[in-house]
């Protein structure tokens, strides 16, 4: 079997905070609204999606805010950065670049989720050995 695309889905009671927090911040389009679920998509014509929905549509354990992490790739981190940055200086981590081959900040959505927002950078001679692809 062919599997076209992965839709990470988060379920939590705040639907209305991360629909303005991702379409405000991020220009995301609403692919669905309704029933509990909450449907997004990154810019983009063939952009990311992400769900979130309502603890009761599928008797799911609302997330706690811990141990999830998007990573979502740019082509211009530090443009991105200042982007944000202008929109509320206090919720970003300052860009670094990292050894393992990306320049990266991270931020916090409405739930916990942490963003990881980075570009491709030659990693350092000690993790090349690692990249795969």
């Amino acid at each position: 079997m062919k599997y076209t695309r992965v839709i990470p889905i988060v379920t939590t009671r705040k639907l209305a905070e991360v629909k303005e927090f991702y379409t405000t911040r991020f220009n995301c389009q609403i692919t669905f609204e309704g029933y509990g679920y909450l449907g997004i998509r990154l810019p983009g014509e063939e952009g990311p999606e992400l769900g979130f929905m309502l603890p009761e549509c599928e008797d799911q354990p609302t997330f706690q805010g811990q141990g999830m992490t998007f990573g979502l790739q740019v082509a211009d981190v530090d443009g991105e950065y200042d982007r944000l940055h202008s929109q509320n200086p206090s919720e970003l981590t300052e860009p670094e670049d990292r050894p393992w081959g990306d320049r990266a900040f991270t931020l916090q959505d409405p739930v916990g989720t942490y963003l990881y927002i980075h570009q491709p950078i030659p990693p350092a001679p000690e993790f090349a050995q690692y990249i795969k692809s």
